[in-house]
Parts: C-alpha cells; sequence; structure tokens
C-alpha cells in the first residue's frame, strides 16, 4: 500500500506541478491581423466644424469626420456630455479633448470641450449635447440633424 501511495502521490504532485506552470506562464498577444477588430470605413479626409450651428441639418457621408466645439465655464463644476445617440453604429469618437479645465487661467475662466466624431454608416440621427453639471437638468442643449447617405 505503501507503494501504491507513493505512485498516487507522485502523480498527483506532476500533474499540479504542470497546472501551476501552465497557469504561471504569459500566453503572447495574438498580431493585429488575427484580432477581430472593426477598423470602420476609411476617412474621405472631410472634416465639418459643426461648432455653434445648433438646430441646423448636415449631410455628411460614412468616413467624414464632424468636429464640435463647445465652451463651458470652468469655475461651475458643469460639463458638456453626449446625449444622443446613445445607441446604434454611427459614429466612433476619434478624438475628444476638454482644454481649461485643469488650469482655469489658461482661456480667462473658460473650458473648451472638443470632439472628432467619424460617421461610420448611412442613416438619419440627432447628435445632441447637454450642459450642466452631472446628475442635474440641462442648463443648455447642443443639437444637430445628421443626415448620412
Amino acid at each position: 500500500m505503501n507503494k501504491n501511495f507513493k505512485k498516487t502521490f507522485l502523480i498527483l504532485a506532476i500533474f499540479v506541478l504542470a497546472v501551476f506552470i501552465s497557469a504561471c506562464q504569459k500566453s503572447a498577444p495574438a498580431p493585429i491581423e488575427q484580432t477581430n477588430v472593426n477598423r470602420g470605413v476609411p476617412e474621405t479626409g472631410n472634416v465639418i466644424d459643426v461648432s455653434e450651428k445648433s438646430g441646423e441639418t448636415f449631410n455628411v457621408v460614412p468616413g467624414d469626420v464632424v468636429y464640435l466645439k463647445l465652451v463651458g465655464q470652468s469655475k461651475s463644476g458643469k460639463q458638456w456630455t453626449v446625449v444622443s445617440p446613445t445607441q446604434g453604429d454611427y459614429l466612433s469618437l476619434k478624438e475628444q479633448k476638454v482644454t481649461g479645465l485643469d488650469d482655469k487661467e489658461i482661456l480667462a475662466g473658460k473650458t473648451n470641450f472638443e470632439w472628432w466624431l467619424k460617421i461610420e454608416n448611412k442613416g438619419e440621427f440627432d447628435l445632441q449635447f447637454d450642459y450642466a453639471k452631472p446628475g442635474k437638468k440641462a442648463e443648455q442643449t447642443f443639437k444637430i440633424k445628421v443626415i448620412s447617405q
């Protein structure tokens, strides 16, 4: 019985060691070509500035980039946030930048909120941003209609 116990213990120890070693190994990331990355439509090179054009309608094509700059007050605690679209594959965020939030003197008490949004598909939707303190009712709204053909 002592001999069988040693064999069983040895097999169990080898099994536990093998599991431990395989769990500790780092797996190499798959090359980008092998991962499922949604690359979207190629950019057209057309950038449409919709800043200060609330209430207007814009005709675009997939691949166009919509640029939006909204200004807020640094000391107010308010921010511009996207309200719609909340779903769908109409847009992808290329870049977002906030300037003047950390350094209130840089823009004389103003904060710039900027977005670069790439149109990904055909469709019609409203693009809306609200300005308020987080969790509070909007004090300002920026809204445009986008028609992608």
